[in-house]
């Protein structure tokens, strides 16, 4: 049954709250912003049943409006506090050493390129598979082991390490173009943009996954936006490029979904269950706690399991240690399809709040947000105090993660983690003075701008 009614009362939690966050930024367009409309508009969009799923319990709309509280007020009080807090010289000074227009291309490209040839011995099987069965039949391959072509060492150093890394070099060259912080031959980052594009396809051949291309697409969008705004038509004009790799991106992911589509699903049908049904998949996950193991707690072991998964992998496989991998516990379960509706069924997409519940139980509902809001503000406080381009990178590529927690909780993957990783050691080292770099162009001084739209000011200012 429709809940329609109460959509007036979740514009006026969103109302209140954005105006409770601007007295706390410069703008009204910030990353805490777009959690909140983020969030309200998958609530208000869940309670008119469409496609005749199932509309969720008041128990779990109060769950998913707590979790928004807590990372509100949190951000509120550490934006509060920064404010007061005096700035030190060295937090006023650009972190130019992880500027843009000191970079050598040439470590990027051949990282680039060896990562090519990687990708490319694993692509025959996927374009075969693909040309018979299409990529439904590519992704069972690499989701169900006992009929994988490829071996769980090869998916895991896919997954973990190349995943990260593409992304890692992609946020690189789309910031320098976008930014026109190139060195004093654009072919560098062009170039590296190119061989970005190329590794993204092969990836996305071999897993016939959609997430890797989201994630880039996104961080693209974010960056854009920072740069022009709502000015479509200057942003089309300047960078026809990034324009066209953007609308190729789309256009993959909706040729993937519409061929991944279980029986007679229609693609807008899947793009709606996979993004405002994650509230009914919480809903089925919350109203069946011994099912959803619920009781399970892990004791945090998720919270930072995209961290350190790998360190447990290598310890349980050279010392014969059985550490558990705690996204495989809450996999065990999400992974198991649900009904949403009367023909409609999914699995894994359950919020991030599952993952907290799962994480600390019912104190995981302050614990979790309240731990997000913390990362995220640290986050924008180093880029709003230094004005770096590794800061704006690393910036973006957070307002990405944040709005897919309406997915998962998504500290818990490796790849997001290490994404931040190796940006900041490939930065770090591809850098002049950084340890690989030779030849870059030094950056000229500058004071820290911050952008207009999604880096909004001083704090003090």
């Amino acid at each position: 049954m429709s809940m329609a009614w109460l959509i007036p009362f979740d514009v006026s939690v969103f109302f209140v709250l954005v105006v409770l966050l601007r007295s706390q930024f410069p703008s009204y367009v910030n990353y805490a912003t777009m959690f909140v409309g983020v969030w309200v508009f998958i609530i208000s969009v869940s309670r008119l049943g469409f496609y005749e799923t199932y509309v969720p319990s008041h128990l779990t709309y109060g769950i998913m409006y707590l979790t928004l509280f807590v990372f509100v007020l949190t951000t509120y009080c550490l934006r509060a506090y920064e404010r007061k807090r005096p700035e030190s010289p060295a937090q006023r000074r650009p972190a130019r050493e992880l500027d843009l227009s000191r970079v050598c291309y040439s470590p990027l490209i051949l990282i680039a390129l060896a990562t090519s040839a990687l990708l490319a011995t694993y692509l025959p099987d996927a374009l075969s598979i693909l040309a018979t069965g299409g990529f439904s039949s590519v992704r069972h391959n690499v989701l169900y082991s006992e009929t994988s072509t490829y071996t769980s060492s090869s998916l895991v150093l896919l997954k973990w390490a190349i995943n990260p890394l593409i992304l890692a070099e992609f946020l690189i060259a789309s910031t320098a173009i976008v930014l026109k912080k190139t060195p004093r031959s654009k072919a560098g980052p062009v170039f590296l943009l190119i061989l970005c594009c190329c590794n993204l396809a092969m990836y996305t051949l071999i897993f016939a996954g959609r997430w890797l291309l989201m994630e880039a697409m996104l961080s693209l969008a974010v960056l854009l936006f920072h740069q022009y705004g709502l000015r479509l038509w200057e942003l089309m004009r300047r960078n026809k490029a990034i324009t066209v790799v953007g609308v190729l991106a789309v256009v993959a992911i909706l040729s993937i979904s519409g061929d991944r589509t279980i029986g007679e699903t229609d693609v807008l049908t899947s793009i709606y269950v996979y993004f405002a049904g994650t509230v009914d998949m919480l809903n089925v996950l919350i109203s069946d706690p011994s099912h959803s193991q619920l009781g399970n707690v892990l004791f945090g072991a998720y919270t930072l399991d995209g961290l350190l998964s790998p360190f447990y992998v290598v310890a349980n496989r050279l010392l014969g240690t059985h550490i558990p991998i705690a996204i495989t516990e809450i996999n065990a379960v999400s992974s198991a399809m649900v009904n949403i509706s009367p023909t409609l069924h999914m699995n894994n997409n359950c919020t991030y709040v599952y993952g907290v519940l799962r994480d600390f139980g019912a104190a995981g509902l302050l614990i979790g947000p309240a731990f997000l809001a913390v990362v995220c503000q640290k986050i924008h406080s180093y880029y709003e105090r230094s004005g770096s381009d590794y800061g704006l990178m690393l910036y973006t590529y957070m307002v990405v993660i944040l709005f897919f927690m309406i997915i998962e909780w998504m500290f818990g993957r490796v790849n997001v983690v290490y994404t931040g990783i190796f940006l900041y050691m490939l930065m770090r080292f591809c850098c002049v003075g950084g340890g690989l770099a030779k030849g870059a162009v030094p950056a000229p001084r500058r004071r820290p701008v911050p952008g207009p739209h999604l880096n909004p000011g001083r704090l003090n200012g």
